[in-house]
């Protein structure tokens, strides 16, 4: 499954509503370690089909980044129906690669 482009915060609520795990990716274009995080979701994306992944831009869409309270990117936050279950702030390709 690709990684899904995030563009408006009603797109943001559906996504992340799925009863499937969702990994939402906080981030912005200017930041290099937003684009490492990304480079290992898209491999990720590969190999677990039944786990959604999605890039949220954290400025763009502020609204959201603030509801959940993201203070620097990368940010990745997961969730299960709506909520979240967890959350890596920064780069933690480990942390990242085991929640999934």
């Amino acid at each position: 499954m690709a990684i899904t482009n995030v563009t408006s915060v009603d797109q943001y609520n559906k996504l992340i509503s799925s009863p499937a795990l969702t990994v939402a990716l906080f981030s912005a274009d200017w930041a290099e370690q937003c684009k490492q995080i990304l480079a290992v979701m898209t491999e990720l994306a590969k190999q677990f089909s039944a786990v959604q992944f999605v890039d949220v831009p954290a400025e763009e869409l502020s609204e959201v980044a603030l509801k959940h309270q993201i203070d620097a990117v990368p940010t990745v936050i997961f969730f299960q129906a709506g909520k979240a279950v967890d959350r890596i702030d920064g780069v933690d390709i480990a942390a990242l690669t085991t929640n999934c």
